[in-house]
């Protein structure tokens, strides 16, 4: 037997898992650090899985048979993402290349990891305004902070990085803000823009319950001019697109940093005009969530995700994915009771504002279908068509064999034979 990528995956998770929670690893692998799942559990879990998925109960089946402490909360209800798309992500998620604490003016020390977090042994990044803006001339820094794995690892205000900005490519910013009162969470995501040969990715992801959109606006301005990249075009680093919900008081955040001189907002326009509207002719900035835009922003990122035409890498975002769900004789896609959707929506807004007026080719990055050759160039309908018989005739048309049943005494059956014209089959 030789167990399929996916439980290979599942089983990794699991080690890895059991490496980082000190008590598992005590007694759970014996304090080994080369534990690894045994091969009779892997044959087991590959079984109860295609019967899970057979029987329609597989989000059932994660939570109980779950390799870390993500997999194991699972959705009741049937989520709007099929669920073995969601653990085909939750498979590929991977650790941050880096976690940090930003730093710098107008940013409230109270709202900054403390420093036991701190990680001395790595240097700070510098990220210094003046290469992006003319007037507003500061500088924040990002911290090295300790990161041990996922199942210790609390995300409340820290930076997690999963790619470093990279001329070759284009990002953007995405913003959910929150009221600071630990009821939702104020959050930004980094998104890389899709190119040709490669598909849009989640780059970083920040999360804080308990910071105010005016709180919030430094720590934008800082993450908008780090992963500022270079562009040929204009020969210096062009600013990257900031998409921020502006419903409520978001607004703040996209003025604040107007401000001071920051100029890429998401152009707020719609796409029904018989002549579209150029970016430079748009009177409204900003994202506003209104009956309009929220469905047409949500179906194109769950066209995206069910296609798998984007790389996810928070575990944390992929546990709201499962929480999606449609109200009942409704369209609307929201989050479940007591779930949280603001990662989900963060990551949205730039995936809609750097990909929706884009041409075709660098629209989605799909996985496409090759043309099949040597077929025949025209196309055939593949419904039934009557043909002619063979030989025509002018006589009237004539019954003769049909298959008809008729009973008599004792059970016997007799068979009257009459047939179909010829032509017809």
């Amino acid at each position: 037997w030789v167990p399929l990528v996916r439980t290979i995956n599942h089983a990794e998770r699991a080690r890895q898992y059991v490496l980082s929670d000190p008590h598992l690893f005590k007694y759970l692998a014996k304090s080994n650090r080369r534990w690894q799942m045994p091969r009779a559990q892997m044959w087991y879990y590959e079984l109860e899985y295609d019967n899970a998925k057979k029987a329609k109960e597989l989000n059932l089946f994660l939570g109980e048979m779950a390799s870390d402490d993500f997999s194991c909360f699972q959705s009741t209800n049937i989520p709007v993402i099929d669920q073995e798309i969601l653990l085909n992500y939750h498979e590929r998620t991977r650790q941050p290349a880096g976690v940090y604490a930003i730093l710098g003016p107008d940013i409230p020390e109270a709202l900054t990891p403390s420093r036991r977090l701190w990680d001395p042994s790595q240097p700070p990044i510098t990220i210094d305004t003046s290469a992006v803006l003319t007037n507003f001339r500061v500088k924040y820094q990002l911290i090295p902070l300790k990161f041990e794995g996922y199942s210790t690892f609390d995300p409340n205000g820290q930076l997690l990085i999963w790619e470093y900005p990279d001329d070759d490519h284009t990002y953007g910013l995405g913003a959910d803000t929150s009221g600071g009162t630990g009821q939702d969470n104020a959050v930004m995501q980094i998104l890389r823009e899709a190119t040709i040969e490669d598909p849009p990715a989640q780059a970083a992801e920040f999360v804080h319950d308990r910071m105010t959109s005016f709180q919030l606006w430094p720590l934008a301005m800082a993450l908008a001019v780090f992963y500022s990249t270079y562009s040929a075009r204009l020969g210096r680093r062009a600013q990257a697109r900031a998409a921020i919900e502006c419903m409520g008081t978001g607004e703040v955040v996209q003025y604040e940093m107007q401000k001071r001189g920051w100029s890429n907002f998401h152009p707020w326009k719609r796409y029904d005009n018989k002549t579209p509207t150029a970016d430079g002719d748009v009177h409204k900035i900003g994202i506003y969530t209104n009956s309009w835009f929220r469905p047409q922003m949500l179906d194109q990122l769950i066209t995206y995700l069910d296609e798998e035409a984007i790389e996810i890498s928070s575990p944390y975002l992929i546990h709201e994915l499962t929480t999606l769900e449609r109200e009942p004789g409704q369209q609307k896609i929201k989050a479940a009771y007591g779930a949280h959707d603001d990662r989900v929506f963060a990551l949205g807004f730039p995936l809609y504002s750097l990909h929706m007026g884009k041409s075709p080719s660098k629209q989605l990055a799909r996985k496409r279908v090759a043309w099949v050759t040597g077929g025949d160039s025209q196309i055939t309908p593949n419904h039934p068509v009557w043909a002619a018989p063979a030989q025509a005739s002018s006589r009237a048309f004539q019954p003769q064999q049909q298959v008809i049943p008729r009973k008599f005494g004792g059970g016997l059956v007799r068979y009257i034979n009459r047939g179909l014209p010829e032509g017809f089959r």
